[in-house]
């Protein structure tokens, strides 16, 4: 596969009265060359999917998603709160070794109802087709929520499967898409020492939101991949470009932004879980 960089010059234009100031000189987008692999197919709303009834209390088994719950505390009241979530284990998965894990959050098209939904879009097929050799962690978020408000939940349920099963804690890697490619972020900056690098997929984000520079500077100790495509109409990539550009001006940031010219919100999704790149720069990084 040819990884030549692809190198284009963005600007990003962000008004003052919707966000931070516009980030000072040009960002540098490049990336590898499209995958040679099939592309997912479309999205498909998961209430127009037939998913089967979920069933809770197994035990992880290595080419499976299998269902977890762990009980947290529901930021908003303060109550209990049972959090789905999925683990994948590597076919040739056994505890006689540490494996890497990636902690993966969804879009917000996934949220609620049936926890299949969380997997039957974006990183969990793909990585469960390739059979790549990771420990996958999926957690499924509540409907109507905020994912940064889960932040410590989901940290709760990474430092359940880092307890339970065979995880390199050196080599745990954190991405998510759209709302979860936002979340990304907002987990990152909660726990910085968790993650041994951090990529965000067809970001979703206000332009309000958009942080301080010096309040993304923690995130200069952690490699971060912001990844995007040029026809999505539903996350608009400079924002997505926005983020990367705060980073890579904090001292010791390790960055790379990707912007494809020819992927949408989801294609953007299906090339890069598919490319063999993805995998590869992940694992040339440990904490």
């Amino acid at each position: 596969m040819n990884r030549t960089p692809i190198l284009i010059l963005l600007t990003v234009l962000l008004a003052a009265a919707c966000g931070p100031a516009t980030p000072e000189g040009p960002i540098v987008i490049s990336g590898p060359d499209p995958p040679t692999v099939a592309e997912t197919p479309a999205w498909i709303p998961p209430d127009q999917l037939d998913l089967p009834e979920p069933v809770r209390g197994l035990d992880p088994q290595p080419g499976e998603h299998v269902l977890q719950s762990l009980t947290v505390t529901d930021p908003y009241t303060g109550d209990p709160l049972a959090m789905d979530y999925w683990v994948w284990l590597p076919p040739d998965y056994t505890s006689a070794q540490q494996w890497p894990a990636i902690l993966y959050l969804h879009g917000s098209g996934q949220e609620g109802g049936n926890p299949h939904r969380a997997i039957v879009y974006g990183l969990p097929p793909i990585i469960d087709e390739q059979a790549r050799p990771f420990v996958l962690i999926t957690p499924h978020f509540p409907a109507n929520t905020l994912w940064e408000d889960h932040a410590a939940n989901v940290d709760a349920i990474l430092q359940t499967a880092l307890d339970t099963l065979s995880i390199d804690p050196d080599r745990v890697y954190l991405t998510g898409v759209s709302a979860g490619g936002y979340a990304t972020w907002a987990q990152a900056l909660a726990t910085p020492e968790r993650f041994a690098a951090v990529v965000s997929v067809s970001g979703s984000v206000l332009r309000e939101s958009i942080p301080s520079r010096d309040a993304l500077c923690p995130l200069a100790d952690v490699p971060l991949w912001g990844v995007h495509g040029a026809q999505d109409t539903i996350s608009d990539p400079q924002v997505s470009a926005a983020y990367v550009d705060y980073v890579a001006g904090c001292d010791g940031a390790d960055v790379r932004w990707t912007l494809w010219a020819d992927t949408d919100h989801f294609t953007t999704v299906a090339r890069l879980y598919g490319s063999d790149d993805f995998y590869a720069w992940l694992l040339e990084r440990s904490r």
